[in-house]
């Protein structure tokens, strides 16, 4: 009888396409487009499904026969747990470890100390927290605020504010996981992780707000301060020599300094000759100040940036302070005090994931929306709930009755729901999602107070710490993060009366929501082994399907050693090297975590597509050329070897790093046998073509076997 192995991975095995092969055909192959053969939502337990036009009636009171059962062997949940936590392969004395309960838990705790699970968390509160992938047009709705941020591309600003951004969160919801302080805090917590150009953009948002109809406002608290603020592009002619004297940034920066907001213009920045100086008062020079720290455009010349380029990799924890009586705000310029602060002051509270600027621009709002749509996200980020929510009488107080669709009408719920709790947003900030202007009028019907819907709100309290608190102390925050924990394990719901999943969740309370606890628990669980039946698994089968981009790429350079192959921190003109496009490019072919609006289950592949196999070929033909024998630009990871018992190592690591298969797999002698016969295959078959290294392209060719086979392209196999 033929093993698994050659049974079921040896068809898809040989079918890869070896790296010779794509050296014959041309090398203008169109990228493949995304992979959309997804998972469909599946249904909460408890909620009836999404309805499903021009379906036959489903039959009612027919039971539902559990799928056939076959618990998954150990080295499957430690891989699986080890993959998911850093994106590295497990070890035959991991796997020896991992054979007891508290080794094994014990090993999470190891793996979560490594600085590739840095970078898997970063990934995943980017993407929990709903914070990442800001685009130009994205920053540029978030309140107006950035101004003209396309012209931040002359130099450096406006790819690396947004990169910034999409991350400062994700470090801050990191940052309080490292420090085993609780979970819950990510909704209370005014201590963020910032760099000095974050700090700045904070401060100028808070400086700079805007009404409930988008205008800038004139006498904001900035303005007030300095009455007479005015800015000064100028080539600073010496009039006897008549030669232009560089004003040094230090005193453009200082309020004390005669060129204070005088900023010198240099031809090598691509200046135009003006023949006065370039000058503006009012909200439009606060604009153009907080330009001119990135070395953007001022009048017809892009100005020298007050940024170090180290100080976009600097991050550091900074209390964001709300100014108390007559307490002045901290200025955005000041950059020397920034450099060195762990505090600043700003006018209206920022308070956890919900009030960061990457929030409010994936979930703008305006006039008519008016909060509602960022707060449903709130509430879907936090607590795993939509609006999809039981109204019950008591829970009409505070709603302004003008303003929600009328009783009787299908969305009268939802907003006797939102409106009270979106009043929390209103109180603090205008729908340009800036800090709400002193004595600004609220757009629509008077402003009610906040009160949370879902209980545990506190009536004596008012603005977005309210909401932060009350999201904090809500008893379903412990069940909604495990839950968000079991479909990132899973790519599935686990049903949420299973015994084992209330274990799970009363683990994760009991320690205070210490979150390593919730990973300790969660993926040393058959909920995400599989190695015994549960109620979750006869729900969902066992899980076993496509390894989605954040996964796959992660994994791709953890075990090259290499930082972010795929290049998916890279924004536009940011790419780490000159192949760094098309890396992200083609990564782009490999399906991914997305977000629907107003969905609480993320959009989570698992079935493969008929594009996903030609994807992954792609991607593995690409990096086989500089991560494998000969390459002309640097060195490879895996290099050409002359002594046979080198190449014979390097095909060791194909199988227990590539494919992380350890050496004490049953499987592994097989797959390793499989890559030999490839191997040897191949170097006969390049012997005669000309102008190649044989022995190089077989081990290219042998890589993107190993690459684009099940085990590696994969998730919990």
């Amino acid at each position: 009888m033929r093993s698994r192995v050659t049974r079921v991975y040896m068809p898809i095995f040989l079918s890869a396409v070896t790296y010779l092969a794509t050296q014959g055909c041309s090398n203008t192959d169109q990228v493949p487009p995304v992979d959309t053969d997804i998972t469909p939502n599946e249904p909460t337990p408890g909620r009836p499904p999404p309805s499903t036009m021009g379906s036959p009636p489903a039959e009612t009171n027919v039971p539902r026969v559990p799928p056939e059962f076959d618990p998954l062997p150990l080295r499957v949940g430690v891989s699986k747990a080890k993959d998911l936590l850093t994106g590295l392969p497990a070890t035959s004395s991991e796997l020896s470890q991992a054979a007891t309960p508290e080794g094994f838990k014990s090993l999470i705790d190891t793996w979560a100390a490594t600085p590739q699970f840095d970078d898997t968390m970063l990934r995943f509160f980017a993407d929990a927290f709903q914070q990442g992938g800001l685009g130009a047009d994205e920053v540029q709705q978030f309140a107006l605020a950035l101004e003209r941020p396309n012209n931040f591309e002359y130099y450096y600003g406006s790819p690396k504010v947004r990169r910034a951004l999409n991350e400062m969160f994700a470090r801050t919801a990191l940052g309080i996981v490292q420090e085993g302080r609780p979970f819950t805090e990510v909704a209370t917590t005014t201590r963020f992780k910032l760099n000095t150009p974050l700090m700045a953009t904070l401060l100028f948002v808070d400086a700079h707000p805007r009404t409930d109809s988008f205008q800038a406002v004139q006498d904001s608290w900035l303005l007030k301060r300095f009455a007479k603020f005015k800015i000064t592009a100028t080539y600073n002619v010496d009039p006897a020599s008549g030669n232009s004297v560089p004003i040094p940034i230090a005193e453009s920066l200082d309020e004390k300094n005669k060129n204070f907001m005088r900023w010198s213009l240099d031809a090598k920045y691509g200046c135009r000759p003006l023949a006065v100086d370039f000058t503006e008062t009012g909200s439009l020079a606060v604009e153009f100040a907080y330009m001119a720290l990135f070395g953007d455009r001022v009048g017809r010349c892009t100005l020298a940036p007050a940024f170090e380029l180290s100080e976009w990799d600097t991050w550091k924890w900074v209390s964001v302070r709300k100014a108390t009586n007559n307490e002045s705000p901290t200025v955005f310029w000041d950059l020397p005090k920034l450099r060195a602060a762990t505090e600043i002051v700003v006018s209206t509270s920022r308070v956890g994931f919900f009030s960061t600027p990457a929030f409010f621009a994936r979930w703008p709002t305006n006039p008519t929306n008016s909060f509602r749509g960022i707060t449903n996200q709130t509430l879907v980020v936090a607590l795993d709930t939509s609006l999809n929510i039981p109204i019950s009488a008591s829970q009409v107080a505070g709603t302004d009755e003008g303003e929600h669709a009328r009783a009787g009408t299908p969305c009268f719920g939802c907003h006797q729901v939102i409106d009270p709790i979106r009043n929390f947003f209103r109180e603090d900030y205008s729908t340009g999602s800036t800090p709400r202007p002193v004595a600004s009028p609220v757009s629509g019907a008077p402003l009610a107070p906040g009160v949370f819907t879902l209980g545990g709100g506190d009536p004596g309290k008012h603005g977005v710490e309210a909401l932060g608190a009350a999201i904090a102390k809500h008893p379903d925050f412990a069940k909604a993060w495990t839950q968000k924990m079991c479909v990132w394990a899973t790519s599935s719901r686990c049903a949420e009366d299973d015994p084992e999943f209330q274990r799970v969740v009363r683990a994760f309370r009991d320690a205070s929501h210490n979150f390593k606890v919730l990973l300790r628990e969660l993926l040393t669980s058959p909920l995400s082994t599989f190695a015994s039946r549960t109620k979750s698994s006869d729900l969902n089968g066992v899980a076993v399907g496509v390894a989605r981009r954040e996964l796959l790429c992660q994994r791709l350079s953890a075990r090259a050693k290499r930082s972010d192959l795929c290049q998916q921190d890279a924004v536009r003109r940011q790419y780490d090297n000159d192949d760094g496009w098309y890396a992200q490019v083609y990564s782009q072919g490999l399906p991914a975590i997305g977000h629907l609006r107003g969905e609480s289950l993320a959009v989570m592949p698992r079935v493969p597509g008929v594009l996903f196999q030609p994807a992954i070929e792609r991607l593995c033909r690409f990096y086989a050329d500089s991560l494998v024998g000969d390459y002309l630009y640097g060195a490879a990871v895996w290099p050409l070897q002359k002594d046979i018992k080198d190449v014979r190592a390097t095909l060791d690591e194909f199988v227990s790093v590539i494919m992380g298969v350890p050496e004490s797999d049953e499987t592994y002698l097989e797959l390793r046998a499989t890559l030999q016969s490839h191997y040897d295959d191949t170097l006969a078959l390049v012997k005669d073509l000309p102008h190649n290294r044989v022995e190089s392209q077989a081990l290219k060719s042998t890589f993107v076997a190993a690459c684009s086979s099940p085990f590696f392209s994969s998730a919990g196999l």
